[in-house]
């Protein structure tokens, strides 16, 4: 088991975990997790899409985790990781959606597949829901929430922060906490090794970042992401800071 301190979030080395072929098992694992947590049917199998080369999907570079796969049944299903908060969040969510909820030209509508989206926020979206920390979000009759126009439109949003705050034993956790407690920071040796026992998925996504902390080339690529991640806090302070010196100054001139 990694013994150094590290950061599970990181873009290279959750790229190496969960978006490679050989990983494969480990990325529908989590992705089974989540559909569990909400009595969702799972996944027998899932394909990687290459993202790579689709301009479409190759914009936000916020994203540490950006995965497109397909599953047996045709769900196509998406999971990203972000840190950083974005404006309008919301509508971005349902903007990558949308863009991958198409069809090809003379098929008829019942191909189009049920779309997932998976996103797992390192900061609190829906502070009000204090305790909530999974939310799904689909097409729903206003009226009569318990009729759902499509069940092809199924938004996921975990926040990581409030499940960070929840005080439990984590050998009681269902799958997707313990997915969530291998991702947090804040859960100790002792915890992780409790729950790579339970969870022998976990188990192989701690094996494979032994493999990656020893390759110089990955560890190198790891540094570089820890250290684009700084910079952009940095620029983001940086901004938030001229534009509370601007409004002080503005505030001055008005008599404020």
């Amino acid at each position: 088991m990694t013994q150094q301190p590290i950061n599970r979030l990181n873009d290279a080395l959750m790229k190496y975990v969960f978006a490679r072929e050989d990983q494969k098992e480990v990325t529908l694992s989590l992705i089974n997790a989540v559909f569990a947590a909400q009595n969702l049917s799972l996944l027998e199998d899932f394909t990687f899409v290459d993202r790579e080369l689709d301009p479409e999907f190759n914009e936000d570079r916020e994203s540490r985790l950006d995965v497109l796969g397909r599953s047996r049944d045709g769900t196509s299903v998406n999971v990203e990781v972000q840190l950083k908060r974005f404006k309008w969040m919301e509508k971005r969510l349902l903007y990558y959606w949308a863009r991958r909820y198409v069809l090809k030209r003379g098929r008829p509508y019942g191909d189009l597949p049920r779309t997932v989206n998976i996103v797992i926020l390192n900061y609190e979206m829906f502070p009000a829901l204090s305790e909530e920390y999974h939310h799904v979000f689909s097409v729903l009759n206003r009226k009569h929430i318990e009729i759902c126009l499509s069940r092809d439109l199924e938004i996921h949003v975990i926040e990581l922060p409030k499940f960070e705050k929840l005080r439990v034993d984590v050998t009681q956790l269902d799958s997707l906490g313990k997915w969530l407690a291998y991702l947090s920071p804040k859960t100790s040796s002792d915890e992780l090794e409790a729950i790579t026992m339970q969870e022998p998925m976990i188990n192989r996504a701690i094996e494979a970042e032994n493999v990656f902390m020893q390759d110089p080339d990955l560890v190198t690529a790891y540094e570089m992401a820890e250290k684009a991640q700084r910079d952009r806090y940095a620029r983001d302070e940086y901004l938030l800071d001229q534009g509370r010196a601007e409004g002080w100054k503005d505030g001055r001139a008005e008599g404020w």
